[in-house]
């Protein structure tokens, strides 16, 4: 990190100090150094400046590409409560330098800061960088705003843990189709027959025998006789 300047700004409604000018333009600004851009922005961040984004954009515009500067710039934007402004200056950190893990840490208090908690939280614990003591060494603000990045980190905790609690006491219901739901079954019994069973089938009312004649004196020949009515019992099945 660089080394610490004098005090960018006294307290609020105060001119800038001497030695530097916010008003100056880029190349004579640029001549200082990337190092004195650095210690002013961190200048700014420690006495809670109004200015410090604006010292932070013109910084970039002095040196563009310096990773400090832009982890710097990016920790101005969240000290102001502007998390995309953050996230496109860490993309472009990571674009050229990597994912390390003070841009990880970084973005996820911006994520945070736009309401993704259970997103930032789960990426901190991953990374080892969920509680103050271990995310304060890869802190860009390290030294100027320690008790802010702890604060931070404990809202993000606080919120984490109140998501749990609500999730627990109000479990998600399945719906149809979703897996470890029970089966539907959409098959349906079939209704029992209402009414009284079917009657039997019956033989014919009369049927034909051979008549000698000899009982009631008759000729012989065919006769027709009144039969009782039985159940026809069905024949049995033969295999071949």
């Amino acid at each position: 990190m660089s080394s610490r300047g004098s005090a960018l700004r006294g307290p609020a409604g105060q001119a800038p100090l001497p030695g530097f000018d916010t008003g100056r333009d880029d190349a004579s600004a640029g001549a200082q150094g990337q190092e004195v851009w650095a210690s002013h922005v961190r200048d700014a961040l420690a006495a809670r400046s109004a200015q410090a984004l604006d010292i932070a954009e013109e910084s970039l515009c002095a040196f563009p590409a310096d990773p400090e500067l832009l982890l710097l710039a990016a920790l101005t934007a969240l000290a102001t409560a502007l998390p995309e402004r953050a996230l496109v200056l860490l993309k472009r950190y990571t674009k050229r330098y990597g994912p390390g893990k003070p841009a990880i840490l970084l973005t996820c208090l911006a994520l945070a800061q736009q309401g993704h908690v259970t997103r930032a939280w789960t990426t901190l614990q991953d990374e080892g960088l969920d509680t103050g003591r271990a995310a304060v060494p890869w802190f860009v603000g390290d030294g100027i705003m320690e008790h802010w990045l702890y604060a931070q980190l404990h809202e993000i905790h606080r919120e984490q843990g109140r998501s749990q609690g609500q999730a627990q006491k109000c479990p998600a219901t399945p719906r149809r189709g979703d897996a470890g739901a029970p089966p539907t079954s959409t098959h349906r019994p079939a209704k029992p027959r209402s009414g009284p069973p079917p009657a039997p089938r019956t033989a014919p009312s009369t049927c034909r025998r051979w008549n000698s004649g000899r009982r009631d004196g008759l000729s012989g020949g065919w006769r027709d006789y009144a039969a009782i009515a039985t159940p026809v019992a069905s024949a049995p099945v033969v295999n071949a």
